[in-house]
C-alpha cells in the first residue's frame, strides 16, 4: 500500500509540473507581440529517488524554477546600438531641419541676390549719374541683407527649437530612471536580494525594456549587481544606484545669443556628457546648426567688409555734413583693434577731404592709424583719432569742422558751416569700415545686416566715384569687380562661391547621415533579430511544447486515475 500512496505522489507531483508548464506556455503565447518580453521556459528536474531493499525507484519530477530565455550581450549589444542610432537619428534630423531652413528661404535665395547686387552694380557702373540706377543699388543691397537676416533667425529659432525638445528629453530620462529604481526594488524584494535570483521574470523583462529605452535617449551602460539591481551610468556617472535614481535638470545658459541648456545632475551640479538622441540633439544644435550659423555669419561679415572698404574709398553725388560712425567701441581709450569692432584695424591712414562748395577748393588732411602693438608709439584708441582729426584740420578750418564721441562710444565728424561738405577716401587702415564711416552696409553679423540708414533715405550718397568729376564711375567698376575677387573664406573664394560651398556642404552632410543612420539601422535591426531568435517567442515553438505537455499531463492524470482505482480495490479488499 506504501508502494501505491507513493505512486500516487508522483503523478500529482507531475500534475503539478506539467500544469506549471502549460500555464507558462500560455503566458508565452499571451505576450508574444510584447515589446521587450523574453520567452521564459520552466526548469523540470527529477526528484530523489526513494529506496526499496536494494533497488531505487525514482519519485518523479519537479519544476525549479521558470527562467528567461535571455543573453546578457545581446541586451547589452542591443543598448549600444540604440544608443547609436539615437545619436545619429537626431544627427540627421538637425541636419534634414537646416537643410529645410535654407530651402524655405528660395524665394529670397542668397545666391539670386548676390546676382542681382552685383547686376545692379555693373548698371550703375554704366549710369553713375541715374538716380534710378542708385536707387535698384539700395533695394538690391537690401533685399540681400534681409535674405542674410532672416535665414539667421530662422536657425537661431530652431537652435531654441531644438533646446526645448532636449529638456523634454531630460525630463523622460528622469522618468525612466525613477521607474528603474522602482524596478530594482520590486525585483530585490521578490527575489529576496538575490537569494532566489532571476526569478522575477516579468518585473525585469520591463526593467531590460526601459534600460534600451533609456540607452536610445542617453547612452547608457547597464551592469547588474549580485542582488539583482541594475545600475545605470551615463559615462562614469550613475543614473540609477540600486534603488535610487539621479535626476538631471536643464540649466540656462546663453550662447551666441540664443537660450540653451547645459545638462546637469540636479543635486551634485556636475555636467552630464549624454550619449543617445540626447547627444545627437546637442550636437545638432550647438554643432550642426551653430556651424552652418557661423559659416553664414562668416560669409556675411568678408562680403560687408569687402563692399564697405571699396565704399569708403569713394564719393557720392555730394559730400557729408554730418557723420556718425555705424559701429560703437567698448571702450574709447584701448587700441582700435581690441576695441571689439566688427572688421580688423590694420597700420595705415586716411584722407579726410573737406571740400567747399562754392569754390570746389579740396583740402585733404592725411590721419594716420597705428596699431602694430610696438611700444615706442602709443596704438591709436578713438580718443586719439578723434583728436588726430581735430588737430589735423584745426589750422586750416577752426571751429568749422569737428570730430567727437558720442555717449555711446561713437565717432562723429561733422561740420557747421553749410559752405563744407566731407569725404573720406585712401583708407589703407580699414578703420572707416571698421567704425561704420561712410559705409554701405551696417551691421556686424547677418543678424544684424543692414543698409546704412544714411543711404536708404538718400542714395545720392551712394559713393560710384573716386572724384567730383561728373561720369566718374571708377569706384562703382571697383565695387562691381568684388563679385570676381576672393573675398570670402580667409581669401580663397568669391562670395560666391563661398555661399556655394556653404550650402553644398550641407548637402553632402545630409547624404552622409543619412546613410550612416541606414547602416546603423541595419545594424540594429540584426542585433535585434538575433535576440528575437534566441528570447522571441515562436508560436510554433509553443504549439509544440503545448501538444507535448498537454499529452504528458493526460498520461499524468490518467496514471493518477489508476493509482487511485487500485488504491480502492485494495482498500475493498482490507
Amino acid at each position: 500500500m506504501a508502494g501505491l500512496v507513493s505512486s500516487l505522489n508522483t503523478g500529482a507531483l507531475a500534475l503539478r509540473a506539467q500544469g506549471l508548464a502549460l500555464q507558462t506556455i500560455g503566458h508565452n503565447i499571451a505576450n508574444a507581440t510584447t515589446e521587450g518580453f523574453s520567452r521564459q521556459r520552466v526548469e523540470l528536474r527529477t526528484t530523489n529517488p526513494q529506496a526499496l531493499g536494494d533497488l531505487s525507484v525514482g519519485t518523479g519530477v519537479i519544476a525549479t524554477a521558470v527562467r528567461r530565455v535571455v543573453d546578457e550581450s545581446l541586451e547589452s549589444m542591443i543598448r549600444d546600438a540604440r544608443g547609436d542610432l539615437g545619436t545619429l537619428r537626431q544627427q540627421s534630423r538637425a541636419l534634414e531641419r537646416v537643410e529645410a531652413v535654407v530651402n524655405e528661404l528660395s524665394d529670397s535665395d542668397l545666391s539670386d541676390n548676390l546676382g542681382r547686387f552685383f547686376e545692379a552694380l555693373e548698371d550703375l557702373a554704366a549710369r553713375p549719374e541715374d538716380a534710378a540706377a542708385r536707387r535698384q543699388v539700395v533695394e538690391a543691397g537690401e533685399a540681400l541683407a534681409s535674405g542674410f537676416r532672416a535665414m539667421d533667425d530662422r536657425l537661431r529659432q530652431f537652435r531654441q527649437e531644438q533646446d526645448q525638445a532636449i529638456v523634454l528629453k531630460v525630463s523622460e530620462v528622469n522618468r525612466i530612471t525613477s521607474e528603474i529604481a522602482d524596478l530594482n526594488r520590486q525585483v530585490l524584494a521578490s527575489e529576496e536580494g538575490g537569494i532566489h535570483g532571476g526569478t522575477a521574470n516579468d518585473l525585469r523583462d520591463r526593467r531590460d525594456q526601459l534600460a534600451k529605452d533609456l540607452a536610445e535617449l542617453a547612452g547608457i551602460r547597464a551592469v547588474e549587481t549580485e542582488r539583482g539591481a541594475l545600475n545605470v551610468l551615463a559615462g562614469n556617472d550613475y543614473l540609477v544606484f540600486g534603488d535610487e535614481a539621479f535626476a538631471l535638470t536643464a540649466v540656462p545658459v546663453t550662447d551666441d545669443r540664443v537660450l540653451v541648456s547645459r545638462i546637469e545632475f540636479a543635486v551634485a551640479r556636475k555636467t552630464l556628457t549624454p550619449g543617445g538622441e540626447l547627444e545627437g540633439m546637442v550636437l545638432g544644435r550647438d554643432d550642426i546648426t551653430r556651424r552652418f550659423l557661423d559659416g553664414l555669419n562668416e560669409l556675411a561679415t568678408s562680403f560687408m567688409q569687402a563692399v564697405n572698404r571699396v565704399h569708403t574709398q569713394g564719393r557720392g553725388q555730394k559730400g557729408h555734413a554730418d557723420l556718425l560712425a555705424e559701429n560703437a567701441v567698448r571702450r574709447t581709450d584701448v587700441p582700435l583693434d581690441e576695441a571689439g569692432l566688427p572688421f580688423a584695424v590694420e597700420d595705415g591712414s586716411f584722407l579726410l577731404d573737406v571740400r567747399s562748395k562754392a569754390t570746389g577748393r579740396v583740402d585733404s588732411f592725411r590721419i594716420e592709424v597705428d596699431v602694430d602693438g610696438i611700444a615706442s608709439e602709443p596704438d591709436t584708441t578713438l580718443d586719439a583719432l578723434r583728436d588726430r582729426i581735430n588737430q589735423a584740420v584745426a589750422l586750416a578750418f577752426p571751429g568749422q569742422v569737428e570730430a567727437s564721441i558720442t555717449t555711446t562710444n561713437r565717432l562723429r565728424v561733422a561740420t557747421s558751416s553749410s559752405d563744407l561738405e566731407l569725404h573720406f577716401s585712401e583708407d589703407s587702415s580699414g578703420v572707416l569700415a571698421a567704425l561704420g564711416l561712410g559705409t554701405f552696409f551696417s551691421g556686424r553679423d547677418a543678424s544684424t545686416m543692414a543698409v546704412s540708414g544714411t543711404l536708404r533715405a538718400d542714395p545720392s550718397l551712394l559713393a560710384a566715384a573716386l572724384s567730383t568729376t561728373p561720369g566718374d564711375n571708377r569706384n562703382a567698376v571697383a565695387l562691381a569687380a568684388l563679385r570676381g575677387q576672393a573675398v570670402a573664406s580667409g581669401g580663397t573664394a568669391t562670395v560666391e562661391e563661398a555661399l556655394t560651398g556653404l550650402v553644398g556642404r550641407l548637402g553632402i552632410d545630409v547624404q552622409d547621415a543619412r546613410q550612416r543612420l541606414e547602416n546603423q539601422e541595419v545594424l540594429a535591426q540584426q542585433v535585434l533579430n538575433e535576440r528575437e531568435s534566441i528570447s522571441g517567442v515562436s508560436m510554433d515553438d509553443e504549439a509544440l511544447d503545448l501538444v507535448k505537455h498537454q499529452r504528458a499531463f493526460q498520461a499524468a492524470a490518467r496514471y493518477v486515475s489508476v493509482v487511485d482505482g487500485l488504491l480502492e480495490s485494495l482498500l475493498g479488499i482490507l
